[in-house]
């Protein structure tokens, strides 16, 4: 790895690391969402 690249490699790394943040920061309010959709049918039924 020559120098001329590691600044390439760290800003994609960390492009990387916020997107894949930002998706599970995004899947976990779905995922809450989601149960408490079930929870309101259940106490439906």
């Amino acid at each position: 790895m020559n120098e001329g690249n590691t600044g390439f490699w760290v800003s994609a790394f960390f492009v990387v690391w916020g997107l894949l943040w930002m998706y599970l920061v995004v899947l976990h309010k779905r995922q809450r969402s989601l149960e408490d959709r079930v929870a309101k049918c259940e106490r439906r039924d």
